[in-house]
C-alpha cells in the first residue's frame, strides 16, 4: 500500500474558511488516484474546500471522473445561514478551471436524486446537516445510486456535541460494511459499500487496528492534514495581522494627536501657574477651575473618539450596503441583457483569455431541463403545503383573537371583582374523577404513581381510573399490582382493560359513569407537582360558570400556543393534563372517536366553545411532562396523527375556504420531503383514511358565532421558544421589582398590566406603579392588590415625563432585579421566572432579556374605550443574541423584556430626563458597558404600537429625530462609565480571589 506519492503530497490551489475539512485533503487526493471514480457526487459543499480538492485531483491526475456538487447554498443549523455570495465566490473560481467535467447543482439532496441512475456513483461524500436523522436519510436515499465499486465518505464522525449524530450512524454502519475512520479534522469515515472496490482500500481497512508499520495510514494522513490546517491558519493570521497593523497605524495617529493635545494642555497649565506665581497667589478656586477645564478637555477627546467609532461603524455598514447593491446589479435583468456588449468590449480590447473564461462561465451556468423541473417541483411543494395558511387562515385567526381581546376589555372596563387565576382555596374541595389512558406505558408508572401519592389534595375526593388500551408489555399487570398502594392512601382506583381504539375513546371510557363536579384528563408520562391539582381546582371553583376547562402548565417545555395573560383564556386546550367541568364534557358527548391520536383535544375544545364554554390556561398548576426524548424530536405517530387531525378539523369546523384547501394541503404533504424515513407512505395511508371520514365531518358542520383558528398545520399563533427549558424554581428567590409608568385616563390598560404581573409564576414580586401627574389611579392599584394579593406600591409625581417617572420607580424599588412594564404592555406568566432562571444560571451576567410580540393596536378615540388588536408578530431584530456592537447601532430589546440588576441604577444612573424616545436604548447601552446580558430565546411578553399609518409615520419621525441625540448621550455616558471604571482599577489593588481580567473582576471594578 503506497501512501507517499504526488497525490498525497498535494498542494491545494485554494483554501478558504471554514477549514474543518482541510485536514482530509491529502487523503482525498490519494483516494481519487486509487479509486479513479467515473462519477463523484458531494452532498453539502458550502465554500468548497472538499469539492475543489476532488476537482483538483481530477484535473492534475487526468482522471476520467464526472463530478457533481449538490447544495442549496443557504446553510443550516450546523453550518450557519449565509447568502448567495458563498456560491458566487465558489462558482467564480470553479467554473473556469473545472467546468468541463464538474457541475454545481443548487438543489436539495432529495431533488438531485433523479439526476443519477441507480448503481452509477463510485464516490459519494455526505457532508450536509449532521443530525442522526438527516444523515441516515441521506445515506439510505443515495445508497441505491452506489456502484459495485462504491465508497461513501462521512464527515464529522468525531463530533459529539449538540445534536450532531454522524458518529451514531457511523457506529452502526461499520458493523455492516468495511470501514476506516480518521479522527482528525472533526473525523472522516470511509465506508466501502461496493463489493468490487480496489484492493488497496481493503488493505486500508485491514490496517485500521494494525501496529506500525502496517498501521501508519491514520498518523500519516493526519500529519499531512495538520500541515495544511496550519497553512490555512497562517493565512488567516496574516489577514488578521495586516488588519491589526492598519489599526495600530490608525491608533498611533490618534495617540500622536492626543499627545499634541496633552502638550497644549500642559503648556496652558504651566502658563496659568506662571500667572498665579506672578500674582503671588494660588487660590483653591482657580485650581479647581483648572482641574475642571482639564477634565472637560479630556471628556471632549473621549467623546471625539466615541463619535469616530460610530462613524467607522456607519462607513462599514455603507460599504456592506454598496456591496449588496453591486451584487443586486449583477443579478439584475439589465446586467444580464448587456452581458454580450461587455463581451464584445473584452474582445475589442484584446482580452481574449478573460472573454474565454466569461463564455465558459455562462455555459456552465445555463440551467438544463432537469434543474428547471426540480426548481418548479420545489416551488409547487412549498406553495401547496402553505396554501391554507397563506391564503385562507388569516381572517379566521384575526377573528379568534378578537374574541380574546373583547373578553379582556369587558373584564377590565370597570372595577374587577374576581380573578380566578389568583383564587384562594375553596372552603370545601370538590370530587375529581381522574382518567389515565395507558398503552405500553410501564416505564412511566412508578414516577406517575409517586406524584399522585404526593398530591396535596384530599385523598377521599380523588377517583382514579386507569384505562389500558391492550398494552403488549407489562403495563396492565404492573398497574394492577400497584392499585392496593393507592387504595391504602384513601384514593379510589380501578383498572379497565379494553381494545385500543385511541386516546379519546379511552378517556370516554375512563370518565363514563363518574359523579364528580370536575374530571381530570391526564397522560401517564408526566408527574404532578404536589400543589398542581389544588391550584387548578381552586381556579375552576372560583371561575365563572361559562368556564369549562383549565389546562395545566407543562415543564420542562411549555406548550407554545398563545393565551391571554390577563384572563387566561385560550382558543384550545392541550389535553396532556386538563381539568374539565363534568357537565360541559357530558353535554358535548365527550371525545370524537374518529381521531385515534393527536388533535382530539383541539376537536373537543372547539365543541366546548361551540356550546358557549370558555377555555382557560392555569400557569400555576404545573406538571413535569417528559413527552420528548430531545428538543425538536419528530415522532411518526405524532406527525401523521396531527396532520390528519388538522385536515379533519378543517372539514368539520373551518370556513368554506379552509375546507376547500384540504385537497391541496394533502397533496402538498405527499410531495413534501419526508420528515422521517417512510413518512410519505404513512401520510398516504392517513389521507386515504381521511377520504373515508370526510363525509361524516362535512355532515357535522354547523353555523356558529365562534371563530376556530387554523394556522397552516397548527391551530393558534405560537410563541417562539417552544424548546426553551423551564427548570424547577431555585430555593433562592430574591425580590423582583416591576416598575410601571402610567398617567391619567389609562385605567383599563393599567388594570390589565397589573393583572399580568399578578399572574406571574415567580413568587417574590413587588409592583411599583408611578403616575406621572395628578393622583388619579391609586384606587385601581389598591383594587387589584386587594383582589390578587400582589405586593404593590403607588407613587404620584409632578408632571415630568416618562423618563422621570421611570427613575422615580427605580429609586423606590427594593428588589435585587428590576423590570419595566409600560401600562399598555403585558407579560406572559413565565416572563420573570425564565429571566430570573437565566441570571441564576449565568451569575456573571447583569441582565437577561427575551423577544416579544409586537401588537399593532387600534387605539380608542377616547381614553377608557375598548381597543382592537389587528396584527401580532415578533419583529426580527428582537431575535438577536447579545452583541454589544449591534446594541451600539440599534436597540434589539423591548423595554419590558429586560430584567436587570438594580445596582446598575445606583452605580450608573437611570434615564436621560430630557429624552422622551429611545431613552431605554441609551440605558441598555450604559448598563451593557463592560457587562454581559443573557439572551433567552422565548417570547414572554407583548408590547403595542399604533396600527394607523399616520400614527406610525409620526412615531417613526419621533424616533428618527431622537436617534442622533441618543447616540450622543450613549457616547457621553460610556465615557463616564469607562472613566470611573478605569479610575477604580487604578486605585484598587487586584483582588487575590479573582483571576486577573475575569468578567466578575471587571464588573466589580465599576462599583463606586
Amino acid at each position: 500500500m503506497n501512501l507517499l506519492n504526488k497525490a498525497s503530497l498535494v498542494e491545494p490551489a485554494r483554501l478558504v474558511w471554514p477549514g474543518s475539512w482541510v485536514g482530509h485533503i491529502p487523503f482525498a487526493s490519494w483516494l481519487m488516484g486509487e479509486l479513479r471514480p467515473n462519477l463523484l457526487v458531494e452532498l453539502g459543499t458550502h465554500s468548497g474546500n472538499s469539492y475543489c480538492s476532488f476537482c483538483q485531483a481530477i484535473a492534475t491526475q487526468d482522471l476520467p471522473t464526472r463530478a457533481y456538487a449538490v447544495d442549496t447554498w443557504e446553510g443550516d443549523s450546523h453550518a450557519g445561514q449565509y447568502d448567495s455570495s458563498v456560491l458566487e465566490a465558489l462558482a467564480d473560481y470553479h467554473d473556469p478551471l473545472y467546468g468541463g467535467f464538474s457541475t454545481l447543482l443548487r438543489l436539495t439532496f432529495d431533488e438531485a436524486l433523479d439526476r443519477f441512475e441507480d448503481g452509477s456513483v463510485d464516490l459519494l461524500h455526505i457532508d450536509g446537516l449532521h443530525t442522526y436523522e438527516a444523515v441516515l436519510h441521506d445515506f439510505e436515499s443515495w445508497l441505491p445510486k452506489m456502484s459495485n465499486r462504491g465508497v461513501v465518505l462521512f464527515h464529522d464522525t468525531a463530533v459529539h456535541r449538540d445534536d450532531f449524530g454522524v458518529f451514531r450512524l457511523w457506529d452502526a454502519l461499520k458493523t455492516r460494511y468495511p470501514g476506516f475512520e480518521f479522527r482528525h479534522s472533526n473525523g472522516l469515515g470511509v465506508l466501502l459499500v461496493g463489493a468490487e472496490v480496489p484492493p488497496v482500500l481493503n488493505q486500508l481497512v485491514a490496517s485500521d487496528r494494525a501496529e506500525p508499520p502496517d498501521g501508519l495510514a491514520r498518523p500519516f494522513f493526519e500529519l499531512l492534514g495538520l500541515r495544511l490546517e496550519q497553512q490555512l491558519e497562517m493565512a488567516d493570521r496574516g489577514v488578521i495581522l495586516r488588519a491589526r497593523e492598519e489599526e495600530i497605524e490608525r491608533l498611533q495617529g490618534v495617540v500622536e494627536h492626543r499627545d499634541r493635545d496633552v502638550t497644549e494642555l500642559r503648556l496652558a497649565v504651566e502658563a496659568r501657574d506662571e500667572q498665579l506665581a506672578l500674582l503671588g497667589q494660588a487660590p483653591a478656586a482657580n485650581q479647581t477651575e483648572i482641574h475642571r477645564q482639564l477634565l472637560a478637555r479630556a471628556a471632549q477627546l473621549e467623546e471625539r473618539l466615541a463619535v469616530s467609532a460610530f462613524e467607522i461603524h456607519a462607513l462599514t455598514r455603507d460599504r456592506a450596503a454598496h456591496a449588496a447593491d453591486l451584487a443586486a446589479v449583477r443579478r439584475s435583468l439589465s446586467w444580464r441583457v448587456t452581458a454580450p456588449l461587455r463581451l464584445v468590449g473584452l474582445l475589442a480590447r484584446g482580452q481574449f483569455s478573460d472573454a474565454g473564461r466569461r463564455v465558459a462561465g455562462w455555459y456552465h451556468r445555463v440551467p438544463n431541463v432537469s434543474r428547471i423541473r426540480n426548481a418548479v417541483v420545489a416551488r409547487v411543494r412549498a406553495r401547496l403545503s402553505r396554501s391554507a395558511g397563506a391564503n385562507y387562515d388569516h381572517q379566521v385567526n384575526t377573528a379568534s383573537n378578537d374574541s380574546l381581546v373583547r373578553e379582556r376589555n369587558a373584564a377590565t372596563d370597570r372595577p374587577v371583582r374576581a380573578d380566578a387565576m389568583t383564587a384562594a382555596a375553596p372552603p370545601t374541595w370538590p370530587r375529581v374523577d381522574v382518567s389515565v389512558v395507558t398503552y405500553n406505558s410501564e416505564r412511566w408508572i412508578d414516577a406517575f404513581l409517586d406524584s399522585v401519592a404526593a398530591l396535596e389534595y384530599p385523598r377521599d375526593r380523588i377517583f382514579l381510573r386507569f384505562v389500558d388500551n391492550h398494552s403488549s408489555d407489562q403495563t396492565a399487570s404492573r398497574l394492577e399490582a400497584a392499585l392496593p398502594r393507592l387504595q391504602a392512601l384513601g384514593i379510589a382506583v380501578e383498572l379497565l382493560r379494553r381494545p385500543n381504539r385511541g386516546f379519546g375513546a379511552g378517556h370516554n371510557a375512563g370518565l363514563a359513569g363518574g359523579a364528580g363536579e370536575f374530571c381530570l384528563v391526564t397522560n401517564i408520562d408526566l408527574e404532578f407537582v404536589p400543589d398542581s391539582l389544588a391550584r387548578a381546582v381552586s381556579m375552576a371553583v372560583a371561575d365563572s360558570r361559562s368556564a369549562v376547562a383549565w389546562e395545566f402548565r407543562q415543564k420542562p417545555y411549555e406548550h407554545p400556543k398563545f393565551y391571554d395573560p390577563v384572563t387566561g383564556t385560550t382558543n384550545w386546550n392541550s389535553h396532556a393534563c386538563v381539568l374539565l367541568r363534568r357537565s360541559a364534557f357530558d353535554a358535548v358527548g365527550g371525545y370524537d372517536d374518529n381521531l385515534f391520536m393527536y388533535g382530539e383535544d383541539v376537536e373537543l375544545s372547539y365543541r366546548l366553545r361551540m356550546n358557549g364554554g370558555l377555555l382557560r390556561y392555569c400557569p400555576g398548576a404545573i406538571v413535569m411532562h417528559y413527552s420528548y426524548a430531545e428538543a425538536g424530536e419528530i415522532k411518526p405517530l405524532q406527525y401523521t396523527g396531527s396532520t390528519f387531525a388538522n385536515l379533519y378539523l378543517r372539514l368539520k369546523y373551518g370556513s368554506r375556504k379552509n375546507a376547500r384547501a384540504v385537497p391541496l394541503m394533502g397533496l402538498g404533504l405527499v410531495l413534501a420531503p419526508e420528515a422521517y424515513p417512510g413518512a410519505r407512505r404513512d401520510v398516504t395511508r392517513s389521507l386515504l383514511r381521511l377520504c373515508v371520514k370526510a363525509p361524516a365531518a362535512l355532515m357535522q358542520r354547523k353555523k356558529n358565532q365562534q371563530a376556530f383558528a387554523f394556522r397552516e398545520w397548527d391551530y393558534e399563533m405560537a410563541r417562539e421558544g417552544a424548546f426553551v427549558e423551564a427548570k424547577p424554581l431555585a430555593q433562592d428567590r430574591p425580590l423582583v421589582s416591576v416598575v410601571t409608568r402610567t398617567y391619567r385616563g389609562r385605567g383599563r390598560f393599567l388594570r390589565q398590566a397589573i393583572l399580568s404581573v399578578a399572574h406571574q409564576t415567580y413568587p417574590n414580586i413587588e409592583h411599583v406603579i408611578v403616575e406621572d401627574g395628578q393622583e388619579t389611579l391609586r384606587s385601581i392599584v389598591d383594587e387589584i392588590a386587594a383582589l390578587t394579593g400582589l405586593r404593590t406600591r403607588y407613587l404620584a409625581i409632578e408632571k415630568a415625563g416618562r423618563s422621570a417617572a421611570g427613575n422615580a420607580g427605580l429609586a423606590a424599588a427594593q428588589g435585587r432585579w428590576c423590570v419595566f412594564l409600560d401600562d399598555d404592555d403585558l407579560l406572559f406568566a413565565d416572563h420573570i421566572e425564565l429571566l430570573v432562571q437565566a441570571l441564576q444560571d449565568a451569575p456573571q451576567a447583569v441582565a437577561a432579556y427575551s423577544p416579544a410580540i409586537e401588537i399593532a393596536t387600534e387605539y380608542p378615540a377616547e381614553p377608557g374605550e375598548a381597543y382592537a388588536e389587528l396584527e401580532h408578530a415578533v419583529p426580527p431584530p428582537l431575535l438577536q443574541p447579545f452583541d454589544v456592537s449591534v446594541l451600539r447601532h440599534h436597540n434589539f430589546m423591548a423595554i419590558q423584556s429586560v430584567l436587570f440588576e438594580r445596582r446598575l441604577f445606583v452605580e450608573r444612573g437611570g434615564f436621560e430626563l430630557d429624552m422622551h424616545a429611545l431613552e431605554d436604548w441609551v440605558l441598555w447601552n450604559v448598563y451593557a458597558c463592560r457587562n454581559e446580558f443573557v439572551y433567552v430565546p422565548k417570547v414572554t411578553s407583548l408590547f403595542r404600537t399604533p396600527s394607523s399609518l399616520k400614527a406610525r409615520v409620526q412615531r417613526n419621525a419621533v424616533f428618527s429625530e431622537a436617534y442622533d441625540l441618543a447616540r450622543e448621550r450613549i457616547a457621553r455616558r460610556l465615557i463616564e462609565v469607562n472613566s470611573r471604571a478605569m479610575a477604580c482599577e487604578m486605585s484598587s489593588p487586584p483582588s487575590t480571589s479573582q483571576a486577573p481580567g475575569s468578567t466578575v473582576a471587571k464588573t466589580h471594578a465599576t462599583e463606586v
